[in-house]
């Protein structure tokens, strides 16, 4: 195991950047208030490992960076992988950083954890096991499979992914997700919804924006705050339409409205109120 720190308080003009680019193991960032310096431990999983004397470990002026060897291409080159590395390789990293550090990662398959609340942050691996806690911006993830958990998106969410679930319980701004297969499970969506998948059920407990779901197979859910109304154009394949609320020729001239426009291949579309109350997102 291998330890660095980074004298950061008073040093770094404007926001820490973390980027991180490696290959095989695990990721944990814990963001923290006041933090005098960033931290960074590695430990190789193998024993006759030789990772860590070709790992780049280094802060450069506002950039964190945490690099394996670089065979060609540039910093977060997916491909430059490929039959480079192998498991032996793999890597449990643990980086400390400041609240807000702007998070930039690519790995070959990984799993990333972040505690506390991050910058914007961008995510792209082959495999990897994504949960985050809150991030404050925008987050976009790419990723051939895995899963998806993060209980705050202040911005926008952006996810492009083969077979993988996706939860998010807040999203700040519009939410795009696209999806090979995979469940998505949404809390509180404050701006608009627009999302893809070959197969897989879509809930969103409570949408304040437009909703436009297509999915092969499977069920859709949109739940509604209180006060606001929807105009709804659904078409299941193989499923029932349902509605927990009145409907009618056209809503309300007196009520907000969004629009919700469901498609499914095979399983049901439900409408209802909101089961949950939940706080505004800052």
């Amino acid at each position: 195991m291998t330890d660095y720190t980074f004298p950061i308080d008073g040093t770094i003009d404007g926001a820490l950047s973390l980027q991180c680019r490696f290959a095989f193991g695990s990721l944990t960032i814990e963001a923290h208030d006041d933090l005098a310096e960033a931290a960074v431990q590695v430990r190789p999983r193998q024993a006759d490992s030789q990772i860590l004397e070709h790992l780049v470990v280094t802060l450069k002026g506002s950039s964190l960076v945490v690099a394996a060897p670089r065979p060609h291409g540039g910093w977060f080159d997916l491909p430059s992988f490929i039959g480079r590395h192998d498991e032996r390789d793999a890597v449990d990293i643990v980086v400390a950083v400041p609240t807000r550090t702007r998070v930039k990662v690519a790995s070959f398959s990984a799993e990333v954890t972040a505690r506390g609340r991050l910058g914007i942050t961008d995510l792209s691996s082959g495999s990897s096991k994504i949960q985050l806690d809150q991030v404050e911006g925008d987050l976009r993830t790419r990723c051939g499979s895995g899963g998806l958990s993060v209980n705050r998106v202040a911005g926008r969410l952006t996810v492009k992914m083969g077979s993988c679930d996706v939860r998010a319980a807040e999203i700040g701004r519009a939410a795009e997700i696209a999806l090979g297969s995979g469940d998505v499970q949404l809390g509180v969506a404050h701006g608009p919804v627009r999302m893809r998948s070959g197969s897989g059920s879509v809930e969103i407990d409570e949408a304040h924006g437009d909703v436009e779901v297509v999915t092969g197979s499977g069920s859709v859910a949109v739940g509604l705050p209180a006060g606001l109304q929807a105009r709804l154009d659904a078409v299941t394949g193989r499923g029932a339409l349902n509605s927990e609320l009145p409907v009618s020729e056209s809503p309300s001239e007196t009520s907000s409205s969004i629009s919700i426009r469901a498609r499914t291949g095979r399983g049901d579309v439900t409408i209802r109120r909101s089961r949950h109350a939940y706080p505004a997102a800052s």
